[in-house]
């Protein structure tokens, strides 16, 4: 596997999935007593802004980046997002950047159970050494469980056996195409093991668009009552040019709390409207 967290941190996919994610975990934890929180590629759950590589800068600067420099003038579908951020980052610099899990944890409540994993070995170990220091640094007694090993393969076994509601994340690579479709099988077999289930997948849209290999596959999921229907959000920031740059990102919500669409719209639309080259990309929520 040649694809790492750190050389994409905070690009404008995360500025979509992390103000997403971090408003659908605050909306769930409003409706259920008990979370369980999964994050099926969790990396290595915080970034030093500091180390990224040189490429980073511009990926970065526009997606978080620029919400962070503008967070004071932010609709209020990024309020949660950015608080988390302020949690992390207590000065007015940037330094130090939450994935998926640590903004999860970081949200989420001592009754709450957590269950991270990367296939990663090295990854791994960094995911359990920076999860550790967020749980001493903030005094949080929640149940953790971080493997090393195949998120996907390992989903059922990491759904809640007991009345919880699980909350799955599932954002891989996609180096391969089978990644497309194993998301959808993953989650299925989830949904299958109980209903008390919510969950948030992000997929890239590239030149070569590959999307259809996981939306054709969703679709024949809700079509065959496999999966409840879920929110699609899509943000393009331009178009389609001769290099294989990740020009937008998507996202598949499944059974999400009602308050939450309206807030994607808001969402995608800001970030349409300040991120997108000019004239150029779409959104939309359906």
């Amino acid at each position: 596997m040649d694809y790492r967290h750190q050389c994409h941190v905070g690009d404008h996919g995360d500025a979509l999935k992390h103000p997403v994610l971090a408003l659908l975990i605050q909306l769930l934890s409003q409706k259920h007593t008990k979370l369980n929180i999964i994050d099926t590629h969790a990396g290595t759950g915080c970034y030093d802004l500091n180390t990224a590589p040189s490429s980073h800068a511009a990926e970065f600067s526009e997606g978080v980046g620029y919400l962070w420099k503008n967070k004071d003038q932010l609709p209020a579908s990024f309020h949660s997002f950015t608080t988390t951020l302020s949690a992390f980052n207590p000065s007015d610099e940037l330094r130090l950047y939450p994935g998926s899990a640590a903004i999860g944890f970081q949200q989420g409540r001592s009754e709450d159970s957590f269950y991270f994993a990367d296939i990663q070995k090295q990854e791994a170990e960094l995911l359990q050494t920076n999860i550790e220091q967020i749980r001493s640094d903030l005094h949080i007694k929640s149940d953790l469980n971080i493997f090393t090993g195949d998120g996907l393969k390992n989903l059922v076994s990491a759904v809640s056996n007991h009345h919880d509601h699980n909350l799955i994340v599932i954002d891989p690579p996609y180096e391969k195409d089978d990644e497309y479709s194993d998301v959808i099988e993953a989650l299925i077999a989830a949904w299958e093991h109980t209903k008390n289930v919510s969950a948030l997948i992000w997929y890239p849209l590239y030149t070569e668009d590959k999307s259809t290999l996981i939306l054709q596959r969703c679709s024949d999921a809700v079509n065959n009552n496999q999966l409840p229907k879920p929110i699609k959000a899509e943000l393009r920031l331009r178009d389609a040019k001769e290099d294989d740059r990740l020009i937008g990102s998507g996202l598949l919500l499944f059974n999400p709390p009602a308050a939450l669409k309206a807030s994607v719209i808001e969402i995608v639309d800001y970030l349409h409207q300040n991120l997108a080259t000019e004239n150029e990309g779409y959104w939309q929520v359906k």
